[in-house]
């Protein structure tokens, strides 16, 4: 679910990259447990810091922010494995349970058209739904056998259990 909402973000925003990052047992750095677009490689290798560059320090202050030129950002730090460009946008909004944070999502544009904030709000709203997907996924992992090993469903029954509904009303 959380891979789909990743996705979903990405698309809806014409974004080119969309990411969740999630904490280390410290709390301190996060990691990208699922990420799209163009960019997916550097940021599965990233570690965000709490409080460092602009995702650590909307981590540290639990905001949802747009950036619309991440370059002129005094927080902005590079991504390793990407270029600087000019007039990227970003997007992150926090994954909050209550007031604890279990997250962050966050959207790239490179150019083009700039984040508003009707589209920050819109990522606002899809967070909890991350969230959610995120405790779910712990609460129930997936199976760890694939389907085709797993034991066959029982047959259906040969016989109906109901019996059809006939008219009695004669023709």
């Amino acid at each position: 679910m959380v891979d789909r909402l990743a996705g979903n973000a990405k698309n809806l925003l014409n974004a080119s990259s969309s990411a969740n990052f999630l904490p280390d047992a410290s709390g301190d750095t996060y990691r990208a447990i699922v990420s799209v677009g163009d960019i997916f490689e550097a940021i599965h290798s990233t570690v965000i810091k709490s409080g460092e560059g602009i995702i650590g320090d909307l981590i540290k202050s639990r905001r949802a922010e747009l950036i619309n030129d991440t370059a002129a950002d005094p927080r902005a730090l590079l991504i390793p494995g990407t270029e600087e460009e000019q007039n990227e946008r970003m997007m992150v909004a926090p994954l909050l349970a209550g007031q604890t944070i279990k997250g962050v999502m966050v959207v790239w544009r490179p150019g083009g058209e700039p984040f508003g904030d009707t589209d920050l709000e819109f990522l606002v709203r899809l967070s909890p739904q991350a969230t959610a997907g995120i405790a779910n996924s712990r609460l129930f992992p997936q199976s760890p056998r694939p389907a085709a090993a797993r034991p066959p469903l029982p047959p259906a029954p040969a016989t109906p259990t109901a019996r059809p509904h006939t008219d009695p009303t004669p023709r």
